[in-house]
């Protein structure tokens, strides 16, 4: 069952990239999706109330994902369909729609940026965490 979930997240995540409009993006899906893995897994390992083993389980799952997310990448990177996408999103801008174009990011913009990318890796290690009963796993306890 755990291998038909790895499946079903790496398909969501094929679709997301078939979705890019540049090949910038598409190694910014497969960034944020590393981000979000080694994010999650800093949580468990940080864990007191975490096992060994379970520690060692969790280590287990972000490699298989990651070697099935570079895997698909990979496979991806020798479509026609990714070599048809501009290199970066500028070239995008460049063809003529200017609704697109932004000036430089401030440090105020950029910090937010961070925090909502941070936020997204949160969110994405939790949803790729749930169980079979769709409940959110509780990896802290409250002892008192």
């Amino acid at each position: 069952m755990e291998q038909e979930l790895l499946q079903q997240e790496i398909d969501t995540y094929r679709e997301k990239v078939k979705q890019c409009r540049s090949k910038e993006e598409v190694w910014q899906i497969k960034e944020d999706y590393e981000d979000a893995l080694f994010l999650g897994i800093s949580v468990v390992e940080s864990n007191s109330v975490l096992s060994l083993e379970q520690k060692l389980e969790f280590t287990v799952i972000k490699d298989t994902k990651l070697s099935m997310m570079a895997e698909m990448i990979e496979e991806f990177t020798r479509t026609p369909e990714y070599e048809a996408l501009p290199d970066q999103a500028e070239d995008i801008k460049e063809s003529g729609n200017p609704s697109e174009e932004a000036a430089p990011m401030t440090a105020e913009e950029e910090l937010k940026l961070k925090q909502i990318k941070r936020a997204k890796a949160v969110s994405s290690y939790v949803g790729s965490r749930k169980g079979e009963d769709s409940q959110e796993p509780a990896p802290f306890e409250a002892k008192g």
